[in-house]
């Protein structure tokens, strides 16, 4: 299990996010997303920023010229070297749903399938959210019992990790072939009023962010807690572990916080690199 043994061992990109989500990493690159500030991140030796028209939530693939991303409006393209932007698949073609008071909040692949997850805007709460599988440029709903669709770590074999961030369980679903829902069974209910969040698989265990817990929960593959450990913000957002250079990528969000938070938490809102150092186990 790789566990940062010394978090001394951290790299800090100044990103100051409102809401930094959507990590996706490739050894190319990592890049993010700031929800409420509608911009994309990409670092590759520096930061470059670029302001979108739609409102991101996820990266789904990157490579030297393209990003794809997930929004609001659907799947979005940013041509990484004009600096120009293309709604390329439109929810609401396709979708009957009306969606104009939700918004994405997250979104993965299991396999070759795209999901992404919807939730409301005001009033998460009251108003449960929609995960949809996109398929053949068509949105086909597979849930709507989720209020805060979060997570989506892809489990391989056609089994995927979708946290509920306001009832704070997790949910382990298994698509057929076709991409559509299978079967959808609780993997955790967490307690003491943990909100789980983005995360990612390393081997055999799952590493979840902890909103408003400053921590990275690390359970194995039934979801039993194995341990976690702290990091410089209250509210991590999303963790990916980019296997070319051995670094755990770690989001984080400042929205919400009061001023005696922020004064303890001043770089809330960054983005973090682990480095593996040693092989360091625990």
């Amino acid at each position: 299990m790789w566990y940062p043994a010394s978090l001394s061992n951290f790299s800090i990109i100044s990103s100051k996010c409102d809401l930094g989500e959507g990590l996706f990493v490739n050894g190319l690159a990592a890049a993010w997303v700031d929800i409420n500030k509608s911009k994309i991140f990409l670092y590759k030796n520096s930061l470059t920023e670029f302001d979108v028209k739609n409102r991101p939530s996820v990266i789904y693939q990157m490579s030297e010229d393209i990003l794809i991303f997930g929004s609001e409006n659907g799947i979005c393209k940013i041509d990484l070297k004009n600096k120009t932007e293309e709604l390329i698949n439109d929810i609401t073609y396709s979708s009957n749903l009306n969606l104009k008071d939700f918004r994405s909040n997250d979104g993965g692949y299991s396999g070759d399938f795209q999901y992404l997850g919807f939730m409301h805007k005001n009033n998460p709460e009251k108003y449960s959210g929609y995960i949809f599988l996109i398929k053949d440029e068509k949105w086909i709903l597979i849930d709507n019992k989720i209020h805060i669709p979060n997570s989506f770590i892809d489990l391989g074999n056609n089994f995927l990790l979708i946290s509920d961030s306001l009832s704070s369980e997790i949910w382990l679903f298994n698509f057929a072939a076709d991409g559509e829902l299978k079967t959808k069974k609780i993997w955790r209910v967490l307690g003491g009023g943990q909100t789980p969040d983005g995360g990612c698989k390393i081997g055999e265990y799952i590493y979840l962010s902890m909103w408003d817990d400053n921590v990275i929960n690390i359970y194995n593959l039934k979801g039993e807690y194995i341990n976690n450990f702290k990091v410089p913000v209250l509210r991590p957002t999303n963790c990916k572990f980019d296997e070319y250079d051995s670094k755990l990528w770690i989001t984080s969000a400042s929205c919400g916080l009061n001023k005696e938070q922020l004064s303890d938490f001043p770089e809330s809102g960054n983005t973090f690199a682990y480095k593996l150092k040693n092989n360091e186990i625990c």
